[in-house]
């Protein structure tokens, strides 16, 4: 699992860096402009963000975010101790907020708690598509297709992301790993085969080819198709 870091406290960004290298892939980011930048390009499973930070406060990033639709989990983590802040924070859809300074271990129970409650069996849909979560099946209008191996990890990591270019880079490390002995070419063959599965359906064009980059899961092709 991914997370990025928002702090600008150089020692304590490190310091966090380290707790949770160990269990976690971490990118890091030092003010608010470039922890947008991270959060809106990357695909995280969650996002530590502070508050007061130079050029954008922790604030100003999470409400540009959801204004996105980027819905990546968010812990608040500030040394802003009044409820009114909490509550701030937690009206502008965080998920926690946790106040400096903090033990390590309290840091940990509470990224886990986040990340198993996000982790729960909840059907995913988009548009005329629903994943069934518990059955690992697609459902097309009447139609039910059984997935097999790796298609139901991968249509699910695009219904997570709708709209959003994901390369195949991402689809590689957060599909297989990144100490997979597989090459990454069998990103393309797994995106052929949804392609193949969609197309009985006239939905093929949801997943498209970014070229030279990746793929993207959306229906704004058709939209332009039909004005």
């Amino acid at each position: 699992m991914r997370i990025l870091v928002v702090e600008d406290d150089y020692k304590l960004n490190q310091a966090i860096f380290e707790i949770l290298k160990k269990e976690y892939t971490v990118d890091v980011a030092y003010d608010g402009e470039e922890g947008l930048y991270f959060a809106q390009e990357g695909v995280y499973d969650l996002i530590l963000l502070d508050i007061m930070m130079p050029k954008m406060d922790g604030y100003e990033v999470l409400r540009e975010l959801r204004k996105q639709e980027v819905m990546t989990p968010v812990i608040y983590i500030s040394a802003k101790d009044s409820v009114e802040d909490r509550i701030k924070g937690l009206q502008l859809s965080s998920d926690d907020y946790l106040i400096k300074p903090f033990h390590e271990v309290e840091l940990l129970l509470r990224i886990q708690a986040i990340l198993k409650r996000y982790d729960k069996h909840v059907n995913l849909k988009f548009e005329s598509l629903e994943l069934l979560t518990e059955e690992r099946a697609l459902l097309c209008g009447e139609n039910k297709i059984q997935l097999k191996g790796k298609q139901y990890e991968i249509l699910e990591y695009f219904m997570q992301n709708p709209n959003r270019i994901l390369t195949k880079e991402q689809l590689f490390d957060k599909i297989w790993g990144i100490y997979s002995d597989t090459t990454i070419t069998v990103v393309e063959v797994y995106a052929h085969g949804i392609r193949k599965l969609l197309k009985p359906s006239g939905l093929d064009y949801y997943l498209q080819t970014i070229r030279g980059v990746g793929y993207m899961f959306t229906n704004k092709v058709r939209d332009k198709e039909r004005k």
